[in-house]
C-alpha cells in the first residue's frame, strides 16, 4: 500500500516537474541517494508508463492557451529588466509586434517582364503605397515630411 502512494506520488511530481524522474521520486519520498534508482525502476514498469501517459494526456485535455496569454507572457519577458537578459527582452518585443503584425513585410517577386510585382499582408494594406516606383509606408511618408 505504501509503495502504491509513493509511486503515485513519482508519477504526479513527474508530471508536474516536466519530466525530471530523480527529483520526482525525492517528491514522492524516496533518499536522495535512491532516488535515481527508484525512479528508473518505476519507469521500467508499463503500468508506470502507462499512468504517466494517461496523466499528460488529462493535462494536455484541460490546457488552453489563447494568444492574449502568450502576448502577455511576452510582454512581461519585453519590459522585466531584472529577470531577464537584454538579448531575451528584444527577441520578446520582436515576437510580440510579429504576433501583432507590426512587422508584417511586403513580399516582392520579380515577374518575366520586368515588373515588379508587391504582395502586401491583407490586414496592413492602408499602411503602404507607391511612391515614384518605390514601396514606402505611411510611417515613412510622415518621417519624411512627404503627404
Amino acid at each position: 500500500m505504501q509503495a502504491d502512494l509513493q509511486v503515485n506520488k513519482f508519477i504526479a511530481a513527474y508530471i508536474s516537474n516536466g519530466g525530471k524522474p530523480r527529483l520526482a521520486a525525492i517528491d514522492a519520498g524516496i533518499e536522495e541517494k535512491q532516488a535515481s534508482v527508484y525512479a528508473s525502476r518505476w519507469l521500467k514498469k508499463k503500468e508506470v508508463r502507462t499512468k504517466i501517459q494517461k496523466a499528460k494526456e488529462r493535462v494536455i485535455a484541460n490546457l488552453v492557451i489563447t494568444q492574449n496569454d502568450v502576448l502577455v507572457h511576452l510582454w512581461d519577458i519585453a519590459v522585466n529588466k531584472i529577470e531577464y537578459e537584454a538579448k531575451d527582452r528584444i527577441s520578446a518585443i520582436k515576437e510580440v509586434n510579429r504576433m501583432l503584425g507590426f512587422l508584417a513585410q511586403p513580399e516582392i517577386n520579380q515577374t518575366t517582364n520586368n515588373n515588379t510585382v508587391v504582395v502586401l499582408p491583407s490586414n496592413r494594406l492602408e499602411d503602404y503605397r507607391i511612391l515614384n516606383g518605390e514601396l514606402i509606408t505611411q510611417q515613412t511618408q510622415i518621417q519624411n515630411g512627404d503627404d
